[in-house]
């Protein structure tokens, strides 16, 4: 009879250390893609890496609103003032917990009234802890 109580319980402590993982916490699968702290990016990959001479390679003075809206996709804000003019900004922003960095980058176009680049204006910003 004790065998078998010790069978049974042996075979349970098997079953049940079978349904636990070893490790309830495992710090490096949450910096992994798809983890709670993995890198976050947002807006235009175009502006990841990007300095102000590769931006008026990119969108030189003249270019049409289509084309820069084809290339960055929905712009972030647009506005319109009355003289005809208008304003677009568009972000890129990258947010990484494991590397412990955030960094944006926002590029600001104004057209003219005919929808052409008149001026780019970009600002980038990087910050640690």
């Amino acid at each position: 009879m004790k065998k078998l109580a010790f069978v049974a319980l042996f075979v349970s402590g098997v079953a049940v250390s079978a349904c636990v993982p070893p490790t309830m916490y495992d710090e490096q699968a949450m910096y992994r893609p798809g983890g709670a702290l993995a890198d976050k990016q947002s807006g235009p990959a175009v502006l990841a890496n990007i300095n102000d001479a590769a931006v008026n390679a990119m969108f030189p003075k003249g270019t049409q609103k289509s084309t820069v809206m084809q290339s960055l996709g929905v712009p972030m804000s647009t506005s319109t003032s009355s003289d005809g003019t208008s304003t677009q900004t568009y972000m890129y922003s990258l947010t990484s917990y494991q590397r412990k960095i955030v960094q944006s980058n926002v590029l600001t176009v104004k057209y003219d009234r005919n929808n052409a680049v008149e001026t780019l204006t970009l600002s980038a910003s990087n910050n640690t802890w």
